[in-house]
């Protein structure tokens, strides 16, 4: 990864930047993660701003759809273990929250990106992409009438 660049992501993962330091990635697999400096934390962090025990990462799994009641997806909450300089996320310090794709989420002086997929919103097309002229006294039927900048749908 270069600076900026974000992996390909097809499950949940935290991409780790420490300052100075090298960029890791750790999948989410486990239904809780520990965040810390402690030599048993699933994400450790060797920093004097960071609790031995800071944040608690719980993944709660999706619910299956029983007759008439609606699924829940996948979610993954954070919450802060009562540390000492806290947790912020997307720049606003946090006791508990749950986690949305691309969310920034700050413990001293490690930034971690959380990246799921499956919690993105979806794509919605924008009709402001393309704009078109019309060439001044050109025939309708001319095929070079229509000038247009943009993304290319199936319209053409």
């Amino acid at each position: 990864m270069s600076g900026g660049e974000l992996p390909p992501v097809e499950q949940a993962l935290l991409v780790i930047t420490i300052q100075g330091g090298a960029d890791g990635v750790v999948p989410l697999h486990a239904s809780r993660m520990l965040i810390g400096r402690g030599e048993t934390a699933d994400v450790r962090i060797d920093s004097a701003f960071i609790s031995r025990y800071h944040a608690l990462l719980v993944r709660e799994p999706a619910v299956v759809a029983a007759e008439g009641v609606e699924p829940s997806a996948a979610r993954d909450v954070l919450i802060d273990l009562g540390s000492t300089n806290g947790v912020l996320v997307n720049g606003k310090r946090v006791v508990r929250h749950q986690l949305k794709h691309r969310d920034l989420i700050q413990v001293g002086h490690a930034r971690i990106t959380y990246l799921n997929p499956s919690l993105a919103p979806p794509l919605e097309s924008d009709p402001s992409e393309t704009v078109s002229f019309g060439r001044p006294g050109a025939d309708e039927n001319d095929d070079q009438a229509i000038l247009a900048f943009g993304r290319l749908d199936e319209a053409g």
